[in-house]
């Protein structure tokens, strides 16, 4: 996801914040789904790239009959 960085307002927090509640109650809730789990991997630090499960290599003796 990329960021515009040629557009912003300055404003007081109580202004910021009812632009903020009516820009997502404009999103569909696909774009809401997917922001919040942007906002999750960037908390927990997750790169979906490069997680994978962990192998496990277990050796065993086996008897010979």
């Amino acid at each position: 996801m990329r960021v515009d960085r040629q557009v912003f307002s300055v404003g007081t927090f109580e202004d910021n914040e009812e632009e903020l509640k009516a820009f997502w109650k404009k999103q569909s809730y696909h774009d809401r789904l997917l922001a919040v789990e942007i906002l999750r991997q960037q908390v927990h630090d997750y790169d979906p790239n490069t997680a994978r499960l962990s192998r496990v290599l277990e050796v065993s003796e086996r008897t010979w009959r």
